[in-house]
């Protein structure tokens, strides 16, 4: 295991404290060693969380439907920068992933951005599509 994968683990241990689930897509090649990132439901709402490139942090992102104007999803800031220390994975911090954040509400509005919602993303989003299966940490 390398420190990134470290880091997403000890991630998600804190995330599923709060009482979220968290679940990484598998492949043919893929086992829970070498995951750098994974996904955070609360069962309603779908986020993305994923280690830094040191594995001492990570990042976190709130995500919705893919759209040419605005692409697929932005980074959740912590108010210095776009990565979050172990001990800033509050409750909070979790529940604002599963929101547009200010900077880019205006263009995602004027574009209709759909958030994605955990049902409609484990049916037709393209993890799905490239036959990857969601598994649950």
């Amino acid at each position: 295991m390398d420190r990134q994968n470290v880091c997403i683990k000890k991630a998600v241990e804190i995330v599923k404290s709060l009482g979220y689930k968290c679940f990484y897509p598998k492949s043919n090649t893929t086992n829970i060693d070498n995951i750098t990132y994974c996904y955070i439901t609360n069962g309603e709402n779908i986020s993305y969380m994923q280690s830094n490139w040191y594995g001492d942090a990570v990042e976190l992102c709130c995500l919705y439907k893919p759209n040419k104007e605005c692409g697929s999803s932005c980074k959740i800031y912590n108010g210095k920068n776009e990565e979050f220390a172990f001990e800033e994975l509050t409750k909070d911090v979790i529940e604002s992933t599963f929101k547009l954040p200010n900077w880019i509400k205006r263009r995602a509005e004027a574009n209709n951005v759909k958030l994605w919602n955990w049902e409609d993303y484990c049916k037709n989003s393209l993890t799905i599509k490239l036959n990857f299966e969601l598994i649950e940490m």
